[in-house]
């Protein structure tokens, strides 16, 4: 194999290895489950004083705790009392989109959680969530006991609500990014098979023409 072809061979192979990997972080990309029409959650994370039952959420997992907790927000009847001092106290972040506005909002929503034994408390720290939505100082830092869907679901036993839009359960925003990039690569592919088909054609004609 001279120079030339082997140049052409590399520059072929190296452009089929950047697609895929750009396929493959494509493909990768936040999972996205819906909450409620108009917002989803890609995950979020667990932290504990101690280190303890420190974990990351998926986007379902996530879920499952944040529609009972908007279901609370903003149609419960709170019950506002702390939790014993014997309960474990964790951090919880959720990741969201708000994709009601364009382009889409993404931020956090950070939520203190207690439990011992089926019972779960929670409360906000103050913050600005998606638009019209605000925990101010005078609901920051106030306990209230939360839904057993929502302990459910920290315990990783819970159930996520679907709606009929079309943007409905576990959705991948990159899926069709994923389908071009693999569109892209059959077309590399297949034009490094005629280009090298026609470098060795045209260095055999020289052969034999020598």
């Amino acid at each position: 194999m001279n120079r030339t072809l082997r140049r052409i061979v590399l520059i072929l192979a190296l452009s089929v290895l950047t697609l895929m990997g750009s396929g493959a972080i494509a493909g990768a990309e936040e999972i996205r489950t819906v909450i409620s029409p108009g917002l989803s959650t890609t995950g979020g994370s667990v932290t504990a004083p101690d280190g303890i039952g420190a974990r990351s959420l998926s986007s379902t997992e996530s879920a499952s705790m944040m529609q009972p907790l908007l279901a609370a927000m903003y149609f419960g009847s709170p019950q506002f009392i702390d939790p014993p001092a014997s309960a474990t106290r964790y951090a919880i972040t959720f990741d969201y989109v708000f994709s009601a506005e364009d382009p889409p909002i993404t931020g956090q929503m950070r939520v203190n959680y207690a439990q011992q034994g089926t019972t779960g408390w929670v409360s906000f720290p103050t913050q600005a969530l998606w638009p019209g939505t605000m925990i101010t100082s005078d609901m920051a830092d106030r306990w209230f006991v939360i839904s057993p869907a929502f302990v459910a679901g920290f315990n990783g036993q819970g159930t996520v609500q679907t709606f009929p839009t079309s943007d409905t359960g576990t959705t991948t925003t990159a899926s069709s990014s994923s389908s071009s990039n693999t569109v892209l690569i059959i077309v590399v592919i297949l034009a490094a098979v005629i280009v090298l088909g026609a470098v060795i054609a045209i260095t055999r004609r020289r052969r034999i023409a020598n």
